[in-house]
């Protein structure tokens, strides 16, 4: 069941647009909910600590500022200021993603850890989704043109979560089959 994780890129695109604004955030946050349930089925507590995680990772700050390299300017973003402002190198932009995602990832391992859980899939996740982020912020910021399909003059944002958010989904799908794979090959020896 775990591959529903690998829908974790269109759910993330999908927060833009889609439906009207009345109904979306309603629909969107279910939809999540489903996702996690659907892919830890029968395991509620994992499926959970998943969905509040997730949920924080796409809502509880913004991440504007990183669809821009160097970093972009938004004057109410505390990480941004956190990291010393706008601009900088792929240092002050790794900075601002490990605030912005890695704090949240952490606190998310920490908890599937000391619920008993495979810890390892949101750390590498979003170490991927990170660089997923960089990549495409780059290949922009040097002028390659990308199609656009939710915001425009946004490319680098549509494709980092798209693609970011479904190598963090594959990361949670790989874990979970890793630790069946570790066991047997346990068992085996």
């Amino acid at each position: 069941m775990s591959f529903i994780f690998l829908t974790l890129g269109l759910w993330r695109s999908w927060l833009g647009g889609g439906i009207p604004p009345k109904g979306r955030n309603v629909v969107q946050v279910l939809t999540l909910a489903a996702i996690c349930v659907g892919a830890t089925w029968g395991d509620w507590v994992r499926g959970g600590v998943s969905f509040l995680a997730l949920f924080a990772m796409a809502r509880i700050a913004p991440h504007g500022p990183m669809n821009k390299f160097p970093l972009g300017e938004k004057s109410t973003d505390f990480i941004l200021r956190a990291v010393g402002g706008p601009g900088g190198g792929v240092g002050r932009y790794l900075a601002y993603a490990g605030l912005r995602y890695g704090v949240l990832a952490g606190l998310w391992a920490g908890a599937l850890q000391w619920l008993g859980y495979v810890p390892y899939g949101p750390l590498a996740g979003t170490v991927g989704l990170v660089l997923v982020y960089l990549a495409f912020t780059v290949t922009v910021s040097r002028g390659a043109s990308l199609p656009t399909f939710t915001h425009p003059g946004d490319e680098a944002g549509n494709w980092g979560e798209l693609t970011g958010w479904t190598v963090l989904g594959a990361a949670l799908v790989i874990t979970e089959y890793g630790k069946w794979l570790a066991a047997l090959v346990t068992a085996a020896i």
